[in-house]
């Protein structure tokens, strides 16, 4: 209710008012969400947990392809010798 990006509607209604009175709620971003920020480190984690596991598994296109993901949400790119090193296969 307190959050500037409420839409005005829901900030102003009385019954809503009486029942969450309006108060500055920590990690709330502008798009109302709650935590988006570490849910998003978490779904790289994953993704990052998954890229090497299909990579030892010899799933190199699999594994590059979710690399493609993880550069795409992280808005990253990875050099040239990293991904050389990443598409290499495992030793078995």
């Amino acid at each position: 209710m307190a959050s500037e990006d409420t839409p005005e509607r829901i900030r102003t209604d009385p019954e809503l008012l009486r029942e969450f009175p309006p108060r500055k709620l920590p990690g709330l971003d502008q798009s109302l969400c709650w935590g988006i920020y570490a849910r998003l480190l978490d779904t790289m984690q994953q993704l990052i947990r998954v890229d090497e596991h299909w990579r030892y598994c010899g799933l190199t296109n699999d594994a590059a392809w979710v690399r493609s993901i993880i550069e795409r949400i992280g808005r990253i790119t990875f050099s040239q010798s990293l991904q050389d090193f990443l598409n290499h296969e495992f030793d078995r």
